[in-house]
């Protein structure tokens, strides 16, 4: 009895996983960790899977659907394009493949999107992309201070010139 439950439980665990998609997805790029000065980056992949089509796979930057691919071979590459602009900034990105009745998230991965040239670690940057959000913060700060400066300037001069004025009149 005991032999004929084990040859039981192998016979469904052998139906079970015959009937159970399974779906990968190798040959990501860009690579982990990359850095790219292009603002609307293309993000390839290779779904593998044991259904006979693949269905879709969708882009997510940030937990943000940024494209869908529907028209995919099994094990052959395809290429989603973000369809919205992103921040120079690191962006964390991974990519969900389905085929028929498999849903398969893949590792996450960040992108660096930079300037030209630019390798160092990121601080995301104001809306006009020009300085980095700390840095326009210090700028407006010294602005700020010299303006300041140049008031107090003015002030001491006018009110030389007004004592100056005072005791000629007297």
């Amino acid at each position: 009895m005991k032999n004929q439950i084990l040859i039981l439980g192998f016979l469904l665990t052998f139906l079970i996983a015959q009937g159970s998609a399974v779906t990968t997805i190798t040959g990501m790029t860009p690579e982990d960790n990359g850095y790219t000065s292009d603002q609307t980056p293309e993000f390839c992949a290779t779904p593998i899977t044991t259904e006979t089509a693949v269905n879709t796979t969708t882009l997510y930057i940030g937990d943000v659907p940024y494209g869908t691919e529907t028209t995919l071979t099994n094990n052959t590459e395809f290429c989603i394009t973000a369809n919205a602009t992103l921040p120079y900034a690191a962006h964390t990105w991974y990519l969900n493949v389905s085929a028929q009745d498999d849903r398969n998230q893949s590792a996450s991965y960040t992108l660096n999107v930079a300037r030209l040239g630019q390798t160092t670690p990121l601080v995301e940057e104001v809306a006009t992309g020009t300085i980095p959000a700390v840095a326009s913060l210090v700028v407006m700060a010294v602005i700020v201070i010299v303006i300041l400066a140049i008031i107090a300037f003015l002030l001491g001069i006018l009110t030389s010139i007004t004592d100056k004025v005072k005791g000629k009149i007297r």
